[in-house]
């Protein structure tokens, strides 16, 4: 995935909660230099079973997000 510099995206990951599967963000995180990790949430619009990571991106780099 390719972002700009100040862009906001989200990760949508299959989770179902209500089956024990939430997903969380590995630690040590993303590179803080290149991302800010604002947080997840789960998508309860639809009851896909979809949870959310929300980043922005700070700088030009590359960065990996693991999540466990």
């Amino acid at each position: 995935m390719t972002v700009d510099r100040g862009e906001k995206f989200t990760l949508k990951v299959p989770a179902d909660p209500e089956l024990g599967q939430n997903l969380y963000l590995a630690n040590p995180g993303a590179d803080v230099d290149v991302l800010e990790y604002r947080g997840d949430r789960e998508d309860t619009g639809d009851g896909d079973g979809t949870q959310l990571f929300d980043f922005t991106a700070l700088s030009p780099g590359k960065a990996t997000v693991k999540l466990v």
